[in-house]
């Protein structure tokens, strides 16, 4: 208990900063509506088409164009700023959530795909939006900002958890439909006094307009490249994960053994986080990703749920720690003026990543009939991103 005082203490300082309580809660409500409304959208959908196929296309067709327009979105925040960019973009996603209620019940595919499509292109990027907050209440290269990118880190995972619990609770009292215009209604609770409250940057606006974008920098895709990587790491655990409990005839398990691995990213990310760090983040960054490898490889050994769910307890604890190394470093390397589509970048990159795990994992394990063979996969991914920072330090050599 002691341990747990000394880290949500370490935290508190940040929130002390104006107006820092308030950007964080309406971001929070705001982001929780992303971990909430897949569940009832994959119900809705195929409770009145009766199609699990369309359901999940539908999805996936909201993460590609998500992932595929992250960068424009980001480059919208460096241009025009919170205040004027977030507003109409969260109007129009709530406005296509809530219309997938009723679209659903027309029964027509293309329809159903396009408003999802719709939704997915005008996702707010609240994450990338309150990481810029907090750059520009702390300033860049503060060291609090090591904390406040991991406590987004932590965040993150947590809202995860938290938005599917949400989802339960409203298919069970309210039913699917109502549950994902709800989910809409959250959105912009949270993102509507987010844009109020948002502190602007007086960088020169023709400055901005003029920047290249910044993946066009080599330490960018750098880390662009390595995130797809280790990510695609993750996508890979998420579904052998799955595959691995339902094998043992305790499918329901699932949930459980993901929650652990999730609360351990928290506890390790927290821990990091509140440490001050006297190394330069590309130098942290391979680090913990060949430590997460080596956590990777034993889940394979695994010969139980009970025996899995330890080692995952274990396998979670780098994850939250690498991301908020990963911004940090970009920090180092992406211009000021261009950080919001810089971070989006990122972002579509995890995205994409896990995707690609998801298709990996499918066919591995439907290869090798066992999971072993996907959780080595995911070892040697992050292994991969490891050696990708190292051959190209020389691109993140930054301030």
């Amino acid at each position: 208990m002691r341990a747990v005082l000394g880290l949500i203490s370490a935290y508190l300082p940040l929130f002390a900063v104006r107006p820092a309580r308030r950007l964080v809660v309406t971001s929070l409500l705001g982001r929780l509506s992303t971990g909430a409304y897949p569940i009832p959208l994959i119900l809705l959908i195929q409770g009145t088409t009766r199609s699990y196929a369309l359901a999940g296309a539908a999805e996936a067709t909201n993460l590609a164009a998500a992932a595929l327009t992250g960068p424009n979105r980001g480059r919208m925040l460096d241009r025009f700023g919170s205040r004027r960019a977030i507003p109409p973009i969260a109007v129009v996603r709530a406005v296509a959530i809530g219309a997938l209620w009723p679209v659903a019940y027309t029964h027509v595919s293309w329809a159903i795909l396009v408003v999802a499509a719709v939704a997915g292109i005008a996702a707010p990027a609240l994450p990338t939006a309150m990481r810029l907050q907090w750059q520009r209440l702390l300033g860049r290269g503060d060291p609090r900002l090591a904390q406040a990118y991991a406590f987004e880190s932590l965040a993150q995972v947590l809202l995860f958890v938290l938005g599917p619990l949400f989802a339960a609770a409203g298919i069970a009292t309210i039913g699917s439909g109502a549950t994902l215009a709800a989910t809409a209604g959250l959105l912009l609770a949270g993102a509507l006094p987010f844009s109020i409250a948002a502190v602007e940057d007086r960088a020169d606006g023709a400055a901005r307009r003029a920047r290249a974008s910044p993946i066009r920098l080599a330490g960018v895709r750098t880390l662009v490249i390595a995130t797809v990587a280790a990510d695609a790491a993750l996508g890979i655990v998420g579904i052998a994960v799955t595959a691995f409990a339902k094998r043992h005839g305790d499918p329901s398990s699932a949930g459980l053994l993901l929650a652990i691995f999730c609360l351990a990213s928290v506890l390790g990310g927290a821990a990091y986080g509140a440490r001050r760090w006297q190394t330069h983040p590309r130098q942290r960054l391979p680090a913990l990703m060949v430590l997460a490898a080596a956590l990777y490889l034993p889940l394979g050994m695994a010969a139980s749920p009970v025996a899995l769910g330890g080692l995952l307890a274990l396998a979670g604890v780098p994850f939250a720690a690498q991301w908020t190394t990963t911004y940090l470093a970009l920090d180092r390397i992406a211009p000021a003026e261009a950080s919001g589509e810089a971070m989006s970048w990122l972002s579509a990159a995890n995205a994409t990543g896990v995707g690609v795990g998801y298709v990996l994992a499918g066919s591995i394990i439907e290869a090798a009939s066992t999971t072993t063979a996907a959780f080595i996969a995911a070892a040697c991914l992050l292994a991969i991103a490891a050696a990708i920072i190292l051959i190209r330090q020389a691109t993140l050599r930054g301030t």
